[in-house]
């Protein structure tokens, strides 16, 4: 996001882990980004004044939605939001390996309800759902996901983390549900 809002932009990120942030500052470092501001916080109590962001984004929502922490997150940013911002959501669907597609999976059969009933808010008009993929060859090799290949090492190493995924590479799909509303 930090070249899409340009040098008089400026992007927040708000995370709950120290290492993720810790991390993510190292990375915007190492690239020259001058224009992000890191803040510790959780997405159900964004540490924003009311109407001061253009957009809030969030991606990898995990067991926000399970916890039931979705509806609760979906207002904190359209409070924080200013009149005609938007709001983007993103949640993986389903990861699989191509040549078991006749047995997909997804990891919260609800989450597509989950998230459309906490976007009904007076305040929120959905204007996009896109269900959307890529092919991610393996969590290691050259042809990995751009999202991969730059942010997972650096999150993944203080751990020294070895993914199941890693021990029977082979062409896999990520497929993600994204929803963006707009605020009135």
């Amino acid at each position: 996001m930090s070249p899409a809002v340009g040098e008089e932009g400026l992007v927040i990120s708000i995370e709950m882990f120290r290492c993720l942030t810790d991390r993510a500052r190292r990375f915007a470092c190492e690239k020259s980004m001058t224009n992000l501001h890191f803040r510790p916080g959780l997405a159900q109590r964004i540490p924003l004044p009311d109407a001061t962001a253009d957009a809030a984004v969030n991606e990898w929502t995990g067991a926000i939605w399970e916890l039931g922490l979705g509806p609760t997150m979906v207002r904190e940013m359209a409070r924080v939001v200013r009149s005609g911002g938007r709001i983007a959501l993103t949640h993986r669907l389903v990861q699989l390996h191509l040549a078991s597609l006749g047995q997909p999976w997804i990891q919260y059969e609800e989450i597509y309800g989950w998230m459309r009933e906490a976007l009904v808010h007076p305040e929120l008009n959905i204007v996009a759902e896109r269900v959307w993929g890529q092919i991610a060859p393996s969590l290691v090799g050259e042809n990995a996901t751009l999202w991969r290949k730059q942010y997972m090492p650096r999150l993944i190493n203080p751990y020294e983390v070895t993914y199941k995924y890693d021990e029977t590479p082979g062409t896999r799909a990520d497929v993600y549900l994204t929803i963006i509303a707009q605020r009135r």
